[in-house]
């Protein structure tokens, strides 16, 4: 039985056959390369305009987190809470017995440097309340609130004094103002709203 004959493809005069195992020539891995590297350079430019403002978020996002279990602590166990602002970058959250005693959590530290601060020329949140002073609370009288605040079993919040206080803290990493932050409290009812800085319009938003 003949075998048979192999099939003839016929190549192109001047064009050369080109092994179907062939590796990439050096000139395809140097432009390779150089792609890969402007795209890695791009996206670390990126990135690193991106931090500082990942960095803010954390750290609002931890104040606010803070105060809402502080909250929530309140009501459900029907209990007053204390919550004590320490500048320049921490917090305490301490549970109020009824004879008083006070049993303190382990202390709240803005992260990344991040510390309360106001930056020059920066503006109030949408929500007007005051921006004279990083922990700014005042109470419905118009005393100031002091740095001290209880959340009492209801749901709101007071100075020690027994008044509902309204107020805002700001924060920031210090010498980036684009990483502005805050977080505005009515007193009333306890509701939290937190603000971004935005460098374009000069708000809160």
């Amino acid at each position: 039985m003949m075998r048979p004959e192999p099939e003839f493809v016929p190549i192109a005069r001047g064009a050369a056959p080109r092994n179907a195992e062939a590796g990439f020539s050096l000139l395809e891995v140097l432009i390779g390369l150089v792609v890969l590297s402007t795209m890695m350079a791009v996206a670390v430019v990126a990135y690193q305009r991106m931090w500082p403002g990942v960095q803010a978020n954390a750290a609002l996002d931890g104040v606010e987190s803070e105060l809402q279990m502080a909250r929530q602590d309140a009501l459900t166990e029907r209990r007053t809470f204390e919550v004590q602002f320490q500048p320049p970058d921490q917090l305490t959250v301490s549970r109020i017995a009824l004879n008083g005693t006070l049993t303190a959590e382990p202390a709240y530290t803005l992260p990344y440097g991040a510390t309360y601060q106001l930056f020059a020329g920066q503006p109030d949140t949408p929500d007007a309340l005051g921006n004279s002073a990083p922990i700014d609370f005042t109470d419905i009288n118009g005393g100031a609130g002091g740095d001290t605040l209880l959340f009492q079993s209801d749901g709101s919040v007071t100075d020690l004094a027994g008044a509902d206080v309204n107020g805002t803290v700001f924060l920031g990493l210090t010498g980036n103002a684009v990483t502005a932050r805050a977080v505005t409290l009515y007193g009333i009812t306890g509701i939290l709203h937190g603000y971004s800085y935005d460098a374009a319009t000069n708000s809160f938003q």
